[in-house]
C-alpha cells in the first residue's frame, strides 16, 4: 500500500478498512507509510480491540508534526481528543480538535472538517458551553453538507438533541434525536454506532418523562444494535437508564443486577462520574428497602472514585469534564446524605449542585439552544425552496419542449400550489419560533422556581440542624422569605402564566403558610383585603413586608398571652397601602426594633417600602402597634388595561 493512496484515504474519510488490521500492517512497514496506517488507526482509539495508547498516538503526532505530514497530524490529533475525551480532560480534548480543525482548513483537507468540528463542539457541549457548541454542530453539517456526507450529518444532529436533553427539553430533543435516526438508517456502514447511541438516547428521554414501557420497548430495540458496535461506550449508559425504567415499573431486582453492570462498564469505556452517579442511584435503593449500612457503603464507592483525596464537595467545583453527570453527582450524593442523617455534609452538595444548576442553565445558553430550533426549521425551509427551484427548473424545460398553452397552465398552478405550500411553511417556521421562544421563557422560569425551592430546602436543613433559640431564628426567618418569593414566582409562571396576582388569594395563602410555620393557638391571624390585582414587581416586596412584620408580632408581641395580628391592604386613588397591627406589649418606642432582632427585619422592610415609592411607618395607636407603608404606587395602575400597539 502505497504512501500517496494512505493520504488519500486520510483526506476521504472513509469507512471501508478494518481499523484492527491496521496495527499489524504498520508493524511490517516503515517511514510516511507506516506513519499514515497509525494515523488511520488512530481514528479508531477508542475502540476495545483497536491496541493504540494514548501515549503512543502523541508521539506518532509529533513525527507527523516534525515530517510535515498534515493529513496524518489531523487525523492523529482527532484520535488524542476522542481518548482524551474518555479520560474526562476537556482541556485537552478541546485543544487536540483545535489543532486539527486548525490543520485541515489550511490543508484544505473537506472531508475531514465535519468529524473535527463534531469532536470540537462535542467538548464545548460537554464543558457546559452551549451558545459555542450550537455555533459549531451548525459548521459541522454545513461542512458536511457540501461534501455530501449524510453520516456526519446525522452525527451533528444528534448532538444537537443531546444539548436540548441536557436543557431539559426532551420533545425537541426527540425532534432532533428521529431526523437524526432517518438520516443514519438511510447510511450504509458495516458500523452501527451512531444508529446505537440515537436509540439509546430517544430510550433515555422516555425513561426520564416517565413513560417506562416506551423506554424498555426502545431498549430492547437497541440492546442488540449495541452488541454490534465496534466501541463498548453505550453500553454502561444504555444499561444505567434500563435499570432506571426497570425499577420504576417495580422490577426493583432486576434493576439493581443491571445497574451494578453499567457502573463496570461506564468505569471502563464512559464517564468514572457517571459510574459514581450510578452508585449513588443503587444508594438511594438500598434505603429503600430498609439497608443503611449497605447504601453508605455504595455511597462511598461513588465518592472513592470521584473524590479519592477526599476533598468533598469543594472538589467538583474544579472538575473539567462532563459537567452534566458532575451537576448529577452532587445532587443524588445530597440526598443520599440526607436520608442517611447526614444534613450538614448533605448541604455542602446541593449548594454545589445549585451553583452548577446556576451556571449550566444560563439564559445565553438557553437562547442558544432555541436559535437551534429555529435553525432547524429553517434548514427545512431551505431544502423545500431548493425543491422548488428544482421543480421551476423542469417546469421551464417541459414548457419550452411543448409550447402548448395548455401544460402552461397547468405549471403555473402547480408552481402557484408550490409556492403557497412554501409559504405556509414560512409562516409555520415564525409560528415554531414563537413556540420555542415560549417553551425556553418557560423552562428558565421553571428552573429559577426549583431552584427557589432548593435554597428553602437548603435553609430548612440548616434550620433543623441548629439548635433551638436565637440561632435557629434567623433560618426560621430566611425560609419564609424564600417561600415568600416562591410563591409569588409560582403564581406568575405556574400552569398559567401570568403577569399579576390577585392579592386576596395570594395573601391569605401568604398567611396561612406563615401560621403553619410559625403560628400559636393563641393569636389568631385575621385579613382585611380589597379587591385588587398587583404586578408581580410590586407583590413580591409586599409580600415579604408582611412576611416580616407577621413574623416580628408572633415572636415578640405576646410574650406572656395571646392576641390578634391584622393585616390590611386597601387601594385609594391610585394608591396602595398595608398595614399589619397587633395587641400586644407593644414597645416603648416604636421607632426601635424589637430586642433580639439586630434590626435586620425593619431594615428590610424600610427597604422594601422604598422600593415600592412609599414610606414605612411604625406607631402605637389605641393599643396597637401598627407597621404602615402608604403611597405606594403599583408597576401598573390598579384595574388599569395596558394597550398594545400593532
Amino acid at each position: 500500500m502505497s504512501s500517496a493512496l494512505l493520504e488519500q484515504y486520510l483526506l476521504s474519510d472513509g469507512q471501508f478498512l478494518d481499523p484492527t488490521a491496521l496495527g499489524p500492517l504498520a508493524e511490517r512497514r516503515t517511514g510516511p507509510t507506516a506513519l499514515r496506517l497509525r494515523a488511520i488507526e488512530a481514528q479508531y482509539a477508542r475502540r476495545p480491540d483497536v491496541d493504540l495508547s494514548y501515549d503512543e498516538i502523541a508521539q506518532f503526532s509529533d513525527q507527523a508534526a516534525e515530517s510535515n505530514d498534515d493529513a496524518a497530524q489531523v487525523a492523529l490529533d482527532f484520535g488524542l481528543s476522542t481518548l482524551a475525551l474518555m479520560k474526562g480532560d476537556m482541556d485537552d480534548m478541546s485543544a487536540r480538535a483545535r489543532s486539527a480543525l486548525d490543520l485541515a482548513e489550511a490543508g484544505g483537507m473537506d472531508r475531514l472538517l465535519p468529524k473535527v468540528i463534531n469532536s470540537l463542539a462535542v467538548s464545548a457541549t460537554l464543558q457546559g458551553d452551549y451558545k459555542r457548541a450550537i455555533d459549531l454542530y451548525d459548521g459541522a453539517i454545513t461542512a458536511a453538507q457540501k461534501i455530501g456526507d449524510d453520516y456526519r450529518v446525522a452525527n451533528a444532529t444528534a448532538n444537537i438533541g443531546n444539548i436540548f436533553s441536557d436543557l431539559g427539553d426532551g420533545e425537541a430533543a426527540l425532534k432532533y434525536y428521529d431526523r437524526a435516526l432517518q438520516l443514519a438508517e438511510n447510511v450504509k456502514v458495516d458500523d452501527p454506532i451512531l444508529t446505537a447511541g440515537l436509540l439509546t438516547n430517544i430510550g433515555s428521554i422516555h425513561t426520564i418523562e416517565g413513560r417506562h414501557e416506551k423506554a424498555l420497548e426502545i431498549y430492547e430495540r437497541a440492546t442488540p444494535i449495541v452488541s454490534k458496535a465496534s466501541r463498548r461506550d453505550l453500553d454502561g449508559l444504555l444499561h444505567f437508564f434500563q435499570a432506571q425504567s426497570l425499577e420504576a415499573l417495580g422490577q426493583t431486582d432486576d434493576a439493581i443486577a443491571m445497574a451494578e453492570r453499567s457502573i463496570e462498564e461506564s468505569l471502563t469505556y464512559r464517564d468514572p462520574v457517571e459510574a459514581a452517579t450510578a452508585l449513588n442511584w443503587l444508594a438511594a435503593r438500598y434505603l429503600e428497602q430498609g439497608d443503611p449500612e449497605k447504601a453508605a457503603e455504595t455511597l462511598q464507592r461513588g465518592r472513592d472514585i470521584v473524590d479519592p483525596g477526599g476533598v468533598g464537595a469543594d472538589g467538583l467545583r474544579a472538575r473539567n469534564d462532563n459537567i452534566f453527570w458532575t451537576l448529577e453527582y452532587a445532587r443524588t450524593v445530597a440526598r443520599v446524605l440526607s436520608t442517611l442523617g447526614r444534613r450538614e455534609e448533605a448541604l455542602t452538595y446541593a449548594i454545589v449542585a445549585l451553583d452548577l444548576s446556576e451556571d449550566r442553565f444560563e439564559a445565553e445558553k438557553t437562547k442558544a439552544a432555541a436559535n437551534a430550533d429555529l435553525l432547524f426549521d429553517l434548514k427545512q425551509r431551505d431544502d423545500e425552496l431548493t425543491q422548488a427551484r428544482q421543480s421551476t427548473q423542469i417546469a421551464e424545460l417541459s414548457l419550452s419542449r411543448s409550447r402548448t398553452f395548455l401544460i402552461a397552465a397547468i405549471l403555473i398552478v402547480l408552481l402557484i400550489g408550490l409556492v403557497a405550500t412554501v409559504l405556509w411553511r414560512l409562516y409555520r417556521s415564525q409560528r415554531e419560533l414563537t413556540r420555542t421562544r415560549e417553551t425556553y421563557l418557560a423552562e428558565m422560569h421553571h428552573r429559577i422556581k426549583n431552584n427557589l425551592q432548593v435554597l428553602v430546602s437548603l435553609l430548612s436543613i440548616e434550620a433543623r440542624s441548629k439548635r433551638h433559640g436565637e440561632s435557629g431564628e434567623v433560618p426560621t426567618n430566611a425560609v419564609n422569605r424564600a417561600r415568600t418569593m416562591a410563591m409569588v414566582h409560582d403564581r406568575l409562571y405556574g400552569l398559567e402564566p401570568t403577569t399579576s396576582i390577585e392579592a386576596p388569594a395570594f395573601i391569605d395563602d401568604l398567611l396561612a403558610l406563615l401560621r403553619g410555620s410559625i403560628g400559636r393557638d393563641d393569636i389568631e391571624l385575621k385579613a382585611d383585603i380589597g379587591m385588587m390585582t398587583l404586578e408581580g414587581d410590586t407583590m413580591t416586596p409586599l409580600g415579604l413586608i408582611i412576611c416580616e412584620a407577621v413574623t416580628n408580632a408572633y415572636k415578640h408581641a405576646f410574650p406572656d398571652q395571646g392576641g390578634q395580628i391584622a393585616v390590611a391592604l386597601k387601594q385609594h386613588e391610585g394608591e396602595i397601602s398595608i398595614e399589619i397591627c397587633d395587641d400586644g406589649v407593644g414597645l416603648p418606642d416604636p421607632s426601635e426594633p424589637p430586642q433580639g432582632t439586630g434590626g435586620i427585619g425593619v431594615e428590610l422592610m424600610d427597604d422594601l417600602a422604598t422600593q415600592l415609592g412609599g414610606k414605612l411607618v411604625r406607631e402605637r395607636i389605641d393599643g396597637h402597634t401598627c407597621i404602615k407603608v402608604c403611597e405606594i404606587k403599583p408597576t401598573t395602575p390598579v384595574g388599569s388595561a395596558t394597550l398594545f400597539s400593532f
